[in-house]
């Protein structure tokens, strides 16, 4: 394990923490997506992550997200629908590759698990730039790549271990 790995802490975020989590996805998105995305690309990722639309969904348990920090700052977002749908995950570029996403989507598991012991399946809708990542994770592809927006997206599928 390396030194980052230990002085990440991963803690699940509720409504108090929104508007900076999301807040930071659009940051990461901004500097790491956006300029290879045309405007309706970027528009509708913005959508998917308007304050009053998370809320909602915060609010009423559809929408679960956890944090990565080191120290105070906000390094990493994962986000569930419902118990088994990956919603976001974005990591800061300067901590990528150092385990925080890996980390980030153990915790949503095991935090699902723990709602529903029989979790059939997690299911993503892997943008092209993350199919790699989630293959790591053991996510396996269910069906061909289609495009949406200009980004093409792959739905993956995991079955959980009990």
């Amino acid at each position: 394990m390396s030194e980052h790995e230990r002085t990440v802490a991963i803690r699940a975020l509720g409504m108090d923490d929104l508007e900076q989590a999301l807040q930071f996805v659009w940051e990461v998105y901004a500097r790491t997506e956006a300029h290879a995305r045309d405007d309706e690309a970027v528009q509708d990722f913005l959508s998917k992550i308007d304050f009053e639309y998370c809320a909602v969904r915060v609010g009423d348990g559809q929408l679960r997200l956890w944090g990565a920090f080191s120290g105070e700052k906000l390094i990493g977002v994962c986000a569930f629908l419902g118990l088994n749908r990956v919603y976001l995950l974005y990591v800061d570029p300067r901590a990528q590759g150092q385990g925080v996403a890996t980390r980030l989507l153990k915790r949503a598991v095991f935090d699902s698990k723990r709602h529903d012991d029989t979790l059939p399946r997690l299911i993503v809708e892997a943008p092209d730039t993350a199919v790699g990542f989630f293959g790591k994770q053991g996510f396996v592809p269910v069906g061909e790549p289609t495009e949406d927006c200009g980004v093409w997206y792959t739905v993956m599928e995991l079955t959980p271990e009990p």
